[in-house]
């Protein structure tokens, strides 16, 4: 793509996972199913060493939130990104 633009709405980013409920004891208490979207996306830049931006209009980013992902309890967690 070059140094062109990449429209952050073109892409979908979700995180796909089964930890969701929690029990009294913190613990996993449930194996229901749960899509983390995203609440954030944009274009952005990135700083060299020196902390200057350097032009890099082909990155995007998303931001997304869960409450908690237990690694231990699950593996199967995945990042999800798609060209719209």
């Amino acid at each position: 793509v070059g140094n062109e633009d990449i429209n952050p709405d073109a892409f979908s980013f979700e995180i796909i996972d089964k930890n969701t409920a929690l029990n009294y004891k913190n613990e996993l208490a449930s194996d229901v199913g749960v899509i983390y979207s995203s609440y954030a996306k944009g274009n952005a830049s990135i700083q060299n060493d020196k902390g200057e931006a350097e032009v890099a209009k082909s990155v995007i980013f998303a931001e997304l939130n869960t409450s908690k992902l237990f690694d231990d309890h699950s593996k199967t967690a995945r990042l999800s990104i798609t060209n719209n």
